[in-house]
C-alpha cells in the first residue's frame, strides 16, 4: 500500500467520524429546540419517548460509522457484525445492570408512570423529572441540583402530580419575638393563597 491510498484511507476515516459526530451534534440541536417549543404544549409523553428514540438513534448513527471505518481498514462487514454479536453478548453477561435500565426506561416511557415535567419521589429523592433516558431518569430536586437515577433502581415511585401534594412547613420563632398571634396569622394567611 502507498502513501496515497494511506493517506485517502485517512482521510476517509477521518470524514466519516466527522460526519458522524456533526450529525450526532445536529440531532442533538434539533432535538432540543423540538422539545422547547414542545414543551411549552406540555405533551410530555411525546417527549420522553423522543428522548428514547434520539438515544436509540445516536446509538446506530455510531455504529454504523464504526462498522464504515472498519470497512476502510479492511475488515469484511460480516466479521464486523459477528465480532458486535459475540461482543455484545458478553457486555450484556457483564454489564447486566445496563441492560435492565434499558429495557426498565423503555417500559417506564411506555406505561405512562411518569412523564418529563412530573414531579415525583423515587429513591429517596424528590424533584421534578427532567429526562427520561434509556440508562437514567433524571429530576431536578428542590436544591436545583440534578439527581440521575439508574432506570434499575427504579422499584417505588410516588408521582406527586396525579394528585393533591400536601405541604408541612415547620416555623419556629425566636421565643422574644413581639406580635407572635399577627406574625402567626400573616404566615397562615399567605400560605392560603396557594391554596
Amino acid at each position: 500500500m502507498n502513501i496515497e491510498e494511506t493517506l485517502k484511507k485517512a482521510l476517509i476515516i477521518i470524514a466519516i467520524a466527522v460526519a458522524s459526530h456533526l450529525i450526532v451534534l445536529a440531532i442533538r440541536f434539533i432535538y432540543r429546540k423540538i422539545i422547547q417549543r414542545k414543551h411549552n404544549t406540555k405533551n410530555t409523553k411525546w417527549i420522553s419517548i423522543s428522548s428514547l428514540v434520539i438515544s436509540i438513534l445516536i446509538f446506530v448513527i455510531y455504529f454504523v460509522a464504526i462498522g464504515k471505518i472498519l470497512i476502510e481498514l479492511g475488515v469484511s462487514l460480516s466479521t464486523y457484525i459477528a465480532s458486535a454479536s459475540i461482543i455484545g453478548l458478553a457486555v450484556a453477561f457483564g454489564s447486566q445492570g445496563i441492560v435492565q435500565d434499558i429495557v426498565t426506561g423503555i417500559t417506564v416511557v411506555f406505561s405512562d408512570l411518569i412523564d418529563i415535567g412530573d414531579l415525583i419521589e423515587i429513591g429517596g429523592q424528590t424533584g421534578y423529572v427532567e429526562e427520561i433516558g434509556m440508562r437514567f431518569i433524571v429530576i431536578k430536586n428542590v436544591n436545583k441540583a440534578q439527581v440521575y437515577i439508574p432506570n434499575r433502581t427504579i422499584n417505588n415511585v410516588i408521582n406527586y402530580s396525579n394528585g393533591n401534594i400536601k405541604y408541612y412547613l415547620d416555623i419556629r420563632l425566636p421565643e422574644n419575638t413581639e406580635n407572635k398571634d399577627q406574625t402567626l396569622e400573616l404566615i397562615k394567611k399567605m400560605v392560603r393563597r396557594f391554596e
